[in-house]
């Protein structure tokens, strides 16, 4: 589900930047206050869980659930070889045996005698944080991470999912209601982030991309502007995370994802959106449900009774966190999946599990009542889509 924030933008000249540099879990921090950095200076250093593969043992060998433990070669705790032997069925007479083998090295992480299903649980994903700019160590965050200071000019755009890119900065357009045409789209701008005005072109996104391909699968398309039926379907041919512009037609809508404002219900009076998202404390400004049954209505939630208000305001779907532990809030006190069930059992909507999620976390949190998964550091670690 896509998400569009209304804006504060900046646009700065010279100001004094500073950016927190964090792990996505505790690790170490290589660097120390005061130290000059570079963009590619790795600062801080940690390990992921690895990947989960989810085997359903039971399917595989055709038996009951609550046969599996019967049939397992492995422990929880073991570790596992690819292609080692990890469960067989006895057989008849000792012959017409059944087995499951281990699709990657890893470790048996847990065992469902309710699902029959066994969790192989990968070798751990090293992950490493740069500096991101170039600056100095402003301040170190024990086992966490930095906050990097520079002197640097600032534009702060509407949105942005796909991760952090790195190049030099170009001014294409010289004012903001210059539309982007092809003709100022050259190819030494390629790796290059292109600061554009109020339009781009069919013409000039080919363009563009032909002088980049590689730059622009999965990245994030941002237009000051309208888009319209035939740049939409170009844009839809490569891998895009979502593509936001002020005006989007109707025909452009059918090739892109749905558009939820994370705001107030009032503003679906001013954006051409979806719905409205409301944050857990407009949830509960509202008596009734605040916009038409024509658009979608999403609420974030955080316990019992503002899932409560979600229902009286009839939403079509809900966000429940945190979850997990998660760098954006790290002084509240996650749910955790037990939590989690016993909220989601409460609902009578799709509910989605927020807070330190991450793909692997997706089969788990659909066992817990979830619909699904909602994310946004994690979005930014590729490995993990892979």
């Amino acid at each position: 589900m896509a998400h569009s924030y209304t804006p504060g933008l900046k646009v700065l000249k010279k100001t004094l930047f500073s950016k927190e540099r964090i792990l996505p879990l505790k690790g170490e921090v290589l660097v120390k206050q005061g130290d000059k950095l570079s963009p590619e200076t790795i600062v801080a250093s940690t390990s992921l869980p690895g990947n989960i593969q989810m085997l359903k043992v039971n399917n595989i060998l055709n038996i009951e659930p609550g046969d599996v433990k019967a049939c397992l070669v492995v422990k929880k705790g073991d570790s596992v070889k690819k292609g080692e032997k990890i469960a067989e069925t006895a057989g008849l007479l000792g012959m017409f045996k059944s087995s499951v083998e281990s699709p990657v090295d890893g470790t048996v992480e847990s065992i469902s005698d309710s699902t029959g299903r066994v969790v192989l649980r990968e070798a751990p994903i090293p992950v490493e944080v740069d500096a991101y700019v170039s600056g100095r160590v402003g301040k170190v965050i024990q086992n966490e991470g930095i906050i990097v200071t520079s002197i640097a000019s600032f534009i702060q755009g509407i949105f942005g999912i796909a991760g952090e890119k790195q190049g030099a900065l170009q001014l294409v357009s010289q004012d903001p209601s210059e539309e982007l045409t092809a003709e100022k789209i050259t190819n030494d701008m390629a790796g290059k982030i292109l600061i554009g005005g109020s339009f781009l072109s069919l013409e000039a996104y080919k363009k563009a991309f032909m002088c980049d391909p590689v730059s622009a699968f999965g990245g994030i398309i941002i237009i000051n502007g309208s888009i319209n039926e035939k740049l939409a379907k170009e844009i839809s041919k490569t891998f895009v995370e979502i593509v936001i512009g002020k005006k989007i037609s109707k025909e452009a809508k059918k090739n892109n994802a749905k558009l939820i404002l994370n705001g107030l219900a009032s503003d679906i009076e001013h954006y051409t959106v979806d719905g409205i998202h409301l944050k857990s404390k407009q949830l509960l400004n509202y008596t009734s449900r605040p916009i038409s049954g024509n658009y979608i209505l999403g609420a974030s939630c955080h316990n019992e009774k503002e899932l409560i208000q979600a229902k009286k305001l009839n939403v079509n779907y809900a966000f429940i966190s945190p979850v997990l532990n998660t760098n954006s809030h790290l002084t509240e006190t996650p749910l955790g999946w037990a939590n989690f069930k016993n909220l989601a059992k409460k609902a009578n909507f799709p509910v989605y599990a927020l807070g330190g999620m991450s793909l692997l976390d997706l089969e788990i949190a659909k066992e817990h009542g979830a619909y699904g998964i909602a994310m946004i550091s994690a979005i930014n670690n590729l490995s993990l889509l892979k």
